[in-house]
């Protein structure tokens, strides 16, 4: 059984290829395709030094600019997907950066092989938060400014999401409801395992949405679009996601992992965790081999 490895990164070049040699370590039939955010140090450091093994490890040479809550994310994994379908695979895992496998890559085939079907591991719960699909944001980069580098764009925010508020109404009262070209919208983690079969049909129906506009003016649309697809196309293989991720409630990212979380990912039945961070505690380099 043949992995691909769908990477999203943003930062942290030794924690990258810490996670880049874990996944698919020299020999092995599994690969890595990287996409690095355009704006960020890690995507000039791939540019300027890349990885030099090209038959195991990729990183996509056109990347783009992620601001998150923009759809630009979600075009960034559909850059993985592209690209992924180029290559002959049994099932791709779309993972960050700062996450880490927490089983060995046998028992992840194990259970694979244990289907009579290749299931879609892939959270997509009915109709949750369905707004960010619905209503209309202001889309620009400034849709979450970051205080440090946009000052002027991030003291306007406020004034932003306003009229975004006001357009929204009255684009409704205009057109009424925006499309759902599959139905009521799921809402899942961002990251999933799919199978081949499942991932062309979503690399498809990626394709028209993209070109079609409907993405625009989204928010956060990475944890419903792709979440959506599979759960319409196919309801009858949906699985556990097998992710391990501790939500600090009423935060907008997962905490950070330590070693005190040990027992708790592994009682988990997670594949893979996050996040984790090198500077903060680097336990997780010395969980057992996953090769």
């Amino acid at each position: 059984m043949r992995m691909i490895y769908l990477v999203l990164a943003h930062e942290g070049r030794p924690q990258l290829d810490a996670v880049v040699e874990r996944l698919a370590p020299a020999g092995g039939l599994d690969m890595v395709i990287v996409h690095a955010d355009r704006r960020s140090d890690l995507w000039r450091s791939l540019r300027e030094d890349p990885p030099p093994d090209t038959q195991r490890v990729e990183v996509i040479q056109n990347p783009v600019s992620v601001r998150w809550g923009h759809w630009s994310l979600q075009s960034a994994i559909i850059l993985l997907i592209e690209r992924a379908m180029e290559f002959e695979f049994d099932y791709a895992h779309l993972v960050s950066g700062s996450d880490w496998p927490v089983v060995s890559r046998q028992e992840i085939v194990r259970e694979l092989d244990a289907s009579q079907i290749p299931l879609c591991y892939i959270e997509a719960e009915f109709g949750r938060e369905e707004e960010r699909m619905q209503r209309f944001h202001i889309d620009a980069r400034w849709l979450r400014p970051d205080p440090r580098r946009e000052p002027l764009a991030y003291r306007f925010k406020p004034a932003i999401v306003r009229l975004s508020r006001w357009l929204d109404s009255a684009r409704h009262r205009l057109l009424g409801d925006r499309s759902r070209p599959w139905g009521r919208w799921f809402k899942g983690e961002t990251w999933w395992s799919l199978p081949c079969d499942a991932l062309c049909v979503v690399a498809a129906e990626l394709h028209g949405v993209t070109a079609s506009g409907r993405l625009r003016g989204t928010y956060v649309c990475e944890e419903h679009v792709v979440q959506t697809i599979v759960a319409a196309k196919f309801p009858d293989r949906l699985a556990d996601c097998r992710r391990y991720i501790d939500w600090v409630e009423g935060g907008d990212s997962p905490r950070v992992l330590g070693r005190g979380d040990r027992e708790a990912i592994a009682e988990s039945g997670a594949w893979f965790a996050r996040k984790f961070a090198l500077a903060n505690d680097d336990f997780f380099l010395r969980l057992p081999p996953y090769s």
